[in-house]
């Protein structure tokens, strides 16, 4: 993830800016595009699942599915101020991933 003007992305060629991060009780991190509760169901997301890191990608989710199949209070917005921590502990995750998506 990197800050630009005070905006946050997801490597370096991507043109979507992060509005909200949302985090699981095991860990699974959502990077929405749109924010949950504007009229939309769909959206557009980067996914990055605990258990298969390697396989995190951008595509569209459905918002009522995912917060129903976590259960209440299981799914949380992170703060916008602690969004730099998210790479400390898995470092470089989103930026090998960007790469080899590019063929880096």
């Amino acid at each position: 993830m990197t800050k630009e003007n005070g905006e946050w992305y997801i490597g370096e060629y991507v043109d979507e800016k992060i509005l909200e991060v949302w985090e699981s009780f095991n860990g699974d991190l959502f990077f929405l595009t749109e924010k949950p509760n504007n009229g939309k169901d769909i959206l557009f997301a980067y996914v990055r699942l605990y258990s298969m890191p390697e396989c995190a990608e951008w595509g569209d989710v459905y918002w009522p599915e995912i917060t129903s199949a976590y259960g209440p209070n299981m799914i949380w917005p992170v703060s916008r101020e602690n969004w730099p921590n998210i790479n400390s502990y898995e470092k470089n995750l989103f930026k090998r991933q960007i790469d080899n998506e590019v063929g880096k």
